[in-house]
């Protein structure tokens, strides 16, 4: 059962670290700008399809896809304006999306039950 649980952790962590890396890396170089994908995505729509893409994995009751959406829209949120907020920088930026991204996990596996977990 733990390994399951570290399968979802080590997920959610990589989408976490994926979603902030770009934020930390030096001013010195503006980053290089890519074209949107057709389906509106863009690296940012990678990202959140990535977390959406994990989520689908697990075996969810209606119930539970009804109490993770609100979770996962408000994770969405709150890592896009802390993105967007420049008075948070580098290392700092870096711990409060962790931070975000813990409190984000510890609900959504509070609505898991063994049977929603990966097989």
């Amino acid at each position: 059962m733990f390994g399951k649980m570290k399968f979802i952790v080590a997920g959610l962590s990589l989408a976490s670290i994926v979603m902030i890396a770009p934020q930390v890396r030096a001013d010195d170089a503006p980053p290089e700008k890519k074209p949107a994908k057709k389906d509106g995505g863009g690296p940012k729509g990678d990202r959140s399809k990535m977390l959406t893409d994990e989520l689908a994995k697990l075996n969810l009751t209606d119930d539970q896809k009804k109490k993770i959406d609100p979770i996962v829209e408000k994770l969405k949120d709150d890592m896009h304006k802390l993105m967007t907020d420049d008075s948070v920088q580098g290392d700092d930026k870096k711990k409060k999306g962790m931070e975000i991204m813990k409190a984000a996990m510890d609900e959504i596996n509070a609505v898991l039950t063994p049977s929603s977990r990966p097989r």
